[in-house]
């Protein structure tokens, strides 16, 4: 959510566009020089550039930045790592769950499949997780887009 100052120069900015607009003399150059540069330096590049499409586009304009690519992207490569180590849990080695080998001589044949067996029914409930994780991913990506798409 914007600060209450960022509002109010979208507000201005909405203002200028009208006046403008009313006059013919809309440029994304004339948007630029109504900003003051004192505003342009407490605002991130993100929030100006997302400020200036919901100017020239309309309410709700949004432009994708390199940040939520990057950060869904970071996510992403975390979440093959958990693919992984699921994989290797069902398949008997450690997963990078913390899962202990059960290779002590003392423990019985029964006690032994049945530690296995509830490794491998707690690594099925992580691949359900695993896979919830991707879906929230791979939707806020998608909502990025759309945002984005919508006013191009």
């Amino acid at each position: 959510m914007p600060s209450l100052d960022i509002q109010l120069d979208i507000a201005l900015l909405e203002k200028h566009q009208a006046w403008h607009e009313a006059r013919g003399m809309l440029s994304p150059s004339k948007i630029l020089t109504t900003i003051s540069p004192n505003q342009l330096t407490t605002c991130n590049a993100s929030n100006r550039i997302n400020a200036l499409a919901q100017t020239i586009y309309g309410n709700g304009a949004y432009i994708v930045d390199n940040t939520e690519l990057s950060q869904i992207q970071t996510q992403i490569t975390s979440n093959g790592q958990n693919q992984t180590y699921w994989q290797n849990e069902i398949s008997g080695t450690n997963g990078g769950f913390n899962f202990s080998g059960r290779t002590t001589t003392s423990q019985t044949k029964t006690a032994y499949y049945t530690d296995v067996r509830d490794d491998i029914s707690i690594a099925t409930t992580l691949q359900a997780e695993v896979v919830d994780e991707e879906r929230g991913y791979l939707k806020t990506a998608n909502d990025y887009f759309e945002k984005s798409e919508k006013y191009q």
